[in-house]
């Protein structure tokens, strides 16, 4: 797919734990395009869409658990894993199937077991509470192993929105230039017209 691109690296090296602990509902990352089109990320809806797929594949994958064989019940483990996580998620009732929702975004799995995500717009329609059905809970092997087939695993997406107002990005203007050799001969001495501090740096 065009600009299609991992989410599980977009969220690591400490953006996924930043932004469980930050007081935001929704955090966008604004970037452009190959095609120079302004486009806009919002990454706890990503940290979710991202999670609920690996943790499908790791049920699959990891688990023996033949009683996985409806949307809700997936859905319903999936909001007790990440409670297990330190996400805290309220499951919503969509139309008779639960989504997981987490600050400003929601996700689930359709009737045809396609993804159901949710953004703040769609929240405000004031979606009822899923009334929890019996399903045994995860064990705590279980639980492990889930955890580590999707630390092992990568979600990869080429989702994006547009923003009907883009934003004035400013960018550093920067400068650089090669080094190519330099004698001590060459550069300014104390005592100089123009003396320079100890460790001040010499213009080249």
């Amino acid at each position: 797919m065009p600009d299609e691109y991992s989410v599980t690296a977009l969220l690591s090296d400490g953006v996924r734990e930043a932004l469980i602990d930050s007081p935001f509902r929704e955090v966008y990352l604004i970037s452009v395009s190959r095609a120079r089109e302004q486009v806009v990320r919002p990454l706890i809806q990503l940290m979710l869409a991202e999670r609920l797929f690996l943790f499908g594949k790791a049920v699959e994958g990891a688990l023996e658990r033949p009683d996985m064989d409806e949307q809700w019940k997936y859905v319903q483990a999936f909001a007790e894993y990440l409670e297990r996580e330190a996400v805290p998620v309220e499951l919503l009732d969509l139309d008779g199937l639960p989504v997981a929702a987490y600050r400003s975004s929601a996700v689930g799995l359709g009737r045809e077991w396609g993804p159901h995500i949710l953004d703040l717009a769609d929240r405000q329609a004031g979606l009822p509470s899923w009334e929890w059905r019996p399903l045994d809970r995860l064990t705590d092997a279980e639980a492990a192993a889930c955890k580590q087939f999707i630390s092992d695993g990568e979600f990869l997406w080429s989702y994006y929105g547009t923003s009907v107002e883009p934003a004035d990005l400013k960018f550093p203007k920067t400068r650089s230039f090669q080094v190519v050799e330099v004698s001590r001969d060459e550069l300014p001495q104390r005592g100089d017209d123009h003396p320079h501090d100890e460790g001040a740096g010499a213009d080249i």
